[in-house]
C-alpha cells in the first residue's frame, strides 16, 4: 500500500481532536488536563489500539512533540507563582537532593 500524503495530516488532525476533547472531558471530571492528554495519547498509541503506526509516529512527532513539550513547560510555567516556590523552598531543594542522590546511587549500583 503506498502511503498517501494525508496520512500525517489526518494522524495529526485526530491526535488533536481527541486531545482537545480528553482535556476537556479530564477538566470536566475534576483532574488537571495534562491528565485526559496522556489517557488518550496511551489509547492512540500502536502498543494499545493500532489506530495509528508506528511509522506514522516517526514520521510525524520528531518535531512535534519538541513544540508540545514546549506548550507544556510554559503552561506549567505560567501557573507557577513565586510566592509559593518561596514557601516551599526547603522542600523542593529536599526533593531535588534526594532525587538526584537516588539516581546517582542507582545507576552506581546498576553498573
Amino acid at each position: 500500500m503506498v502511503p498517501s500524503i494525508f496520512q500525517p495530516v489526518f494522524t495529526l488532525g485526530l491526535i488533536l481532536f481527541t486531545g482537545y476533547f480528553a482535556g476537556r472531558a479530564a477538566n470536566y471530571l475534576g483532574l488537571p488536563r495534562i491528565s485526559g492528554y496522556i489517557f488518550f495519547g496511551l489509547c492512540l498509541s500502536p502498543s494499545v489500539s493500532g489506530i495509528i503506526a508506528p511509522q506514522q509516529i516517526d514520521i510525524l512527532f520528531g518535531f512535534t512533540s519538541e513544540i508540545a513539550l514546549a506548550f507544556i513547560a510554559y503552561s506549567i510555567g505560567g501557573s507557577l507563582l513565586i510566592s509559593r516556590v518561596r514557601v516551599l523552598k526547603k522542600e523542593i531543594l529536599w526533593i531535588n537532593l534526594v532525587q538526584g542522590f537516588s539516581a546517582f546511587i542507582c545507576t552506581g549500583i546498576a553498573v
